[in-house]
């Protein structure tokens, strides 16, 4: 299975972006010949899921996710192929408003960002994606910062993308770093980057 995750742009109106996701998978059921049905949602506090199944013989599934602490709403869509996958990704840009790698990487590099979810979003929006230098540079550059909130976005970016790139600068942000729930954070960003072949 192939995944990947695609950013929304924030919507207040949930019932909206629930009727084009529904009439999404409606449109990948006529070009797949699958059977996406919602299948359940869960309520796990802090972030929403709604499921989508495959009820033909695939093994495809997709999810909405609302993550109110971070915030972000994203898709996350899991197929048996590339091919597939690709498909299902022009169907979602063309019924949903999402955001962008270029997006999502200038939303976390603002100089005067106030918002770690940022850095998380751009994480989220480039993971399973090939290594890319400007979004080591944004996320790199959150590692820095004065803000405690800014660097532990960024260090949870680093662990979702995984990039053995990110592994001397978590290294040295590490050695600087005082507060103990992120010297944590760091800690597993570090192992996961080290152990990663996908940079």
């Amino acid at each position: 299975m192939i995944s990947k995750s695609y950013v929304l742009r924030p919507t207040k109106d949930r019932d909206e972006l629930l009727g084009a996701l529904g009439g999404a998978c409606s449109e990948i059921n006529q070009l797949l010949g699958s059977l996406f049905e919602h299948a359940r949602f869960e309520d796990r506090g802090s972030v929403h899921y709604y499921f989508w199944a495959d009820y033909s013989e695939g093994d495809g599934w997709i999810r909405l996710v609302e993550d109110f602490e971070i915030p972000a709403q994203y898709v996350e869509v899991s197929m048996p192929d590339s091919g597939m996958l690709e498909r299902v990704g022009s169907v979602l840009s063309g019924r949903l408003s999402i955001l962008d790698v270029t997006a999502l990487q200038d939303e976390a590099r603002q100089a005067d960002n106030e918002d770690p979810g940022a850095l998380m979003r751009l994480g989220i929006g480039s993971h399973r994606s090939p290594f890319d230098s400007r979004t080591q540079e944004v996320v790199e550059s959150g590692l820095g910062d004065p803000k405690r909130e800014i660097r532990a976005g960024a260090a949870m970016a680093t662990f979702l993308l995984k990039w053995p790139q990110f592994t001397a600068t978590l290294e040295t942000t590490l050695a600087r770093e005082a507060d103990e729930t992120l010297r944590s954070q760091l800690e597993a960003a570090i192992q996961i980057c080290r152990q990663s072949t996908t940079g």
